[in-house]
């Protein structure tokens, strides 16, 4: 079975997100990286990532003419980033969401072309989420970024 190249990508950022660990240079170390089912599935804790995809758009300026015409398309990426410290934590919970999010823009820069691909990748977004989504239960942080890839407009399986 084929894999459209969105897809592609989309296992290319799970991948490299799962390389955020302090034995490969980063300060702290993931608890995993989810792709939530349509039923969730995933159980918030400490130091995980959800990565969602979000919209897309046709990216008129590296769209390119021929026959057939190849697409450019700007596929955007929600990472959010939960933390989840024991109560008894001295460090500020803000601290560890920025070393978190600091981290996974490292490691998503790390390819923005996602092996060949993409042409690019840049972030976009940044925003805490409130509270009342997390029941207080834990803190997050939604770090949204944009790939930029090309098919022909006839085969989405095809890099363009």
């Amino acid at each position: 079975m084929a894999t459209p190249i969105v897809e592609q990508i989309a296992a290319a950022v799970k991948t490299q997100l799962e390389t955020v660990t302090v034995a490969n240079g980063y300060q702290q170390s993931v608890a995993g990286v989810e792709r939530p089912t349509r039923l969730g599935g995933f159980t918030p804790e400490d130091l995980l990532i959800i990565l969602e995809q979000g919209g897309a758009e046709v990216d008129e300026e590296n769209s390119a003419p021929g026959n057939p015409r190849r697409v450019a398309w700007r596929q955007t990426f929600v990472v959010t980033l939960i933390a989840q410290p024991p109560d008894d934590s001295a460090v500020p919970v803000e601290t560890t969401l920025n070393t978190f999010r600091a981290d996974v823009e490292k490691a998503i820069m790390a390819d923005p072309s996602w092996g060949g691909l993409a042409l690019s990748t840049m972030s976009d977004l940044v925003e805490p989420i409130p509270p009342e989504f997390t029941d207080g239960a834990y803190e997050a942080l939604a770090v949204q970024f944009v790939v930029t890839y090309r098919t022909p407009e006839d085969d989405p399986y095809t890099q363009g």
